[in-house]
């Protein structure tokens, strides 16, 4: 996957299946079980061409960013309203300690450091470009097993996870 830059993580605002949008929108999804399921398109399909990226040929996850950026998605969070109103689908821990195993995995294939501007949340990503469609998302801003962590704790938190698993991958744990 050489040529890829960047990690986006996601919830789908979905159930815990993957969807035609899932499948379509984002590289790999994870499960409520920590399953992984793969997307439509590889990663390299977001690498822009000579006329930049090609609408329907590429995993469209994060608007105003998704050259050269995989997207991760964690399956759930549909009908999220707010803490203490997170739907049906919350996500869970395994789930979320899966993701960040994939996203340490996909860093380490792609040598991609750890940052918050190579390995961010979709949040995260709207805040800092605020011109872009991304402006305004909320995924992922709530971890129903760490409520204790505000919106904008939350991708520290994943990032420190991704470097854990990375240190133990690169100790051969």
């Amino acid at each position: 996957m050489a040529g890829m830059k960047k990690i986006a993580l996601h919830w789908t605002a979905g159930s815990y299946s993957q969807d035609y949008l899932d499948f379509t929108h984002y590289h790999f999804t994870v499960g409520k079980d920590g399953m992984v399921l793969g997307g439509k398109f590889p990663p390299e399909a977001n690498i822009p061409g000579p006329t930049g990226l090609q609408n329907g040929h590429y995993a469209a996850h994060c608007g105003g960013g998704n050259s050269y950026c995989i997207g991760v998605a964690l399956r759930g969070m549909a009908d999220y309203k707010s803490p203490s109103e997170v739907g049906q689908y919350p996500l869970t821990e395994k789930q979320f300690e899966s993701g960040c195993a994939l996203i340490a995995k996909l860093c380490h294939e792609n040598g991609i450091q750890v940052s918050p501007a190579t390995v961010f949340t979709h949040y995260e990503f709207g805040k800092l470009h605020p011109q872009t469609e991304s402006a305004g998302k909320i995924d992922i801003t709530f971890l129903t097993f760490k409520p204790e962590l505000a919106a904008d704790q939350v991708g520290d938190y994943m990032r420190g996870k991704v470097e854990w698993y990375l240190q133990k991958m690169e100790a051969g744990l």
